[in-house]
Parts: structure tokens; C-alpha cells; sequence
């Protein structure tokens, strides 16, 4: 009974929170989708990055993998179940090799539950899976950061259900971006973001390239 309460009020606030945000992210979603995907000559593959801003961010993401076609569809400070309703416009459409994905962040700033959240989780994976089932999917875990350090143990814990869910689902990985953007004390390094402490600077983004690289590499081998 509680697993289909679950879906029924996950089922309830996807469609609505979906419908009330189609138009806020459409002009956007229109533009990414505008844009030509990064060729590279011999290719081979496509990886693409979506989610929230801090992927939106990553201006030259296509240099982390200079032997693939890239596409940087992150969009607006997008939450989990809008990645969901646009998915097939963002993603499917281009039929990736390899699917990075960073949603979750502005979940929790919300508000949303990590039930709620997970639930939008597994509903993006399933789509995924039903239209691309040979695709890898990798999440990358919400990040640290100054502005919403206040909601430490609630990122924690998320990172550690999307930790479990993905090493329990075929073709879907973890990537843990927490604990190296901490400082020895255990706390955000300061040097790593911009003036809003939420997004990050160059810096930030190299410490992202590290991680992924070695988490990808077995893929792209």
C-alpha cells in the first residue's frame, strides 16, 4: 500500500508540477534544441549532459571528451521531474551512447523530498531504458556547495539512495562530485565558485572532469 501511495503522489506531482513548468522552460528547451550537436571528426559516439544549471554552466564541456560528439543540453535551474517531461526533446531524439545527468540540486533547495525525488529518478531511467536500452546512464551526484550547506545531511542522503539505486540498475552509474569538492575540514572548498556560492568557476569544473573521466573511462575504452 505505501509503494503505491508512493506513485500515486509522485504520478500526481510530476504531471502537475510538469504542466505548470512547460512554458517557463520552452523557449529554452527550444533553443538547446536548436543547436547543432558538436561534431568531431572519426567519432565515436555521442555523450550528452543535461540537467540543472550547473551543467547548463559547463561552457566547454565538449573538451572532456575530444574523441566523442558532445551536446550540453542542461537547462534554466531545472528540477528532476522537468528533465522527465522533456526528456524526449532533450535526449532520446539524439540517441546518445552515453547520458550524464545532474538533477536533484535544486529538488531538495525546493523542498521536494528525497522520496519524491527518487521516484522522478527511476521514471527518467525507465524512459530512458524503454527507448534507448543500450545507453549508459550516469548521474552525477548533487554537489556541495556555500549557498545551501545549511541542507547538508539532506544532500547526503540523497547522494547516498542515488548511490544505491544505481549500483542495483543495469547501465546506470553513480558519480560522486561530494566529497572532492571538500576541504579537509570536511566543508566546501571556497576557491572553487563564483560570487553566488552555488555555481561553480573554472576551477570547480576541472575537479568535475576529473571525476567523470575516471568514472566514464570504462565506457569510452
Amino acid at each position: 500500500m505505501r509503494i503505491l501511495m508512493m506513485l500515486i503522489i509522485g504520478f500526481w506531482f510530476y504531471v502537475n508540477g510538469a504542466a505548470q513548468d512547460e512554458l517557463k522552460w520552452k523557449k529554452e528547451i527550444e533553443r538547446l534544441t536548436a543547436i547543432e550537436v558538436q561534431e568531431v571528426e572519426n567519432a565515436e559516439g555521442l555523450i550528452l549532459l543535461t540537467g540543472s544549471s550547473s551543467a547548463r554552466m559547463w561552457k566547454n564541456f565538449g573538451d572532456v571528451f575530444p574523441n566523442y560528439k558532445t551536446a550540453n543540453h542542461g537547462f534554466g535551474g531545472s528540477q528532476m521531474h522537468e528533465l522527465l517531461y522533456y526528456l524526449d526533446d532533450l535526449v532520446i531524439q539524439y540517441n546518445p551512447d552515453i547520458i550524464l545527468i545532474y538533477e536533484g540540486d535544486n529538488d531538495l533547495s525546493a523542498g521536494k523530498t528525497i522520496e519524491q525525488i527518487m521516484l522522478t529518478t527511476e521514471a527518467v531511467v525507465d524512459k530512458i531504458k524503454d527507448a534507448l536500452p543500450e545507453a549508459e546512464i550516469y548521474f552525477i551526484s548533487p554537489k556541495p556547495s556555500l549557498a545551501r550547506w545549511n541542507l547538508e545531511q539532506e544532500y547526503v542522503d540523497l547522494n547516498g539512495k542515488m548511490k544505491s539505486y544505481s549500483e542495483q540498475t543495469q547501465n546506470v552509474h553513480f558519480i560522486d562530485v561530494w566529497f572532492p569538492m571538500l576541504n579537509e575540514n570536511g566543508k566546501p572548498m571556497e576557491d572553487i565558485f563564483i560570487e553566488d556560492g552555488l555555481h561553480m568557476n573554472q576551477k570547480g569544473y576541472e575537479i568535475w572532469k576529473s571525476v567523470i573521466l575516471k568514472k566514464v573511462a570504462h565506457t569510452t575504452e
